[in-house]
């Protein structure tokens, strides 16, 4: 996906939510990485149409990301050696100690309950 491209993203949000992804999902010798398949183009377009309302959930988490990567590691989390990236340990520490913020938790809880069940 080129910068060009996109429609809710900004560039750099688009390259942390790739790194997001490839720590997640990562290529493997015999399958595509989450990048590969065009899982921020999806995310992109989601959030510019359908999910629009997701936005500042998305927002929030990346700017949680990306602050405790540069408390960490003097960098963005996009900017981050791929083996710096720890998904799961930045944004629990990011958090604080009780988890995930109360507002990412009433968010999520709210998502939840409007989303359909299938």
């Amino acid at each position: 996906m080129t910068d060009t491209g996109l429609l809710s993203l900004s560039p750099y949000r688009a390259r942390c939510v790739a790194a997001v992804f490839e720590a997640m999902f990562p290529a493997g010798p015999d399958h595509p990485g989450a990048v590969e398949i065009g899982a921020v183009a999806y995310l992109d377009r989601a959030l510019a149409g359908h999910d629009r309302h997701q936005r500042d959930a998305y927002d929030l988490g990346l700017d949680a990301l990306d602050r405790e990567a540069r408390r960490r590691h003097g960098a963005g989390f996009a900017d981050c050696a791929p083996a710096s990236r720890s998904v799961r340990s930045a944004s629990w520490s990011a958090a604080g100690q009780s988890g995930k913020p109360a507002r990412w938790r009433r968010r999520a809880s709210r998502s939840r309950a409007s989303s359909p069940r299938s």
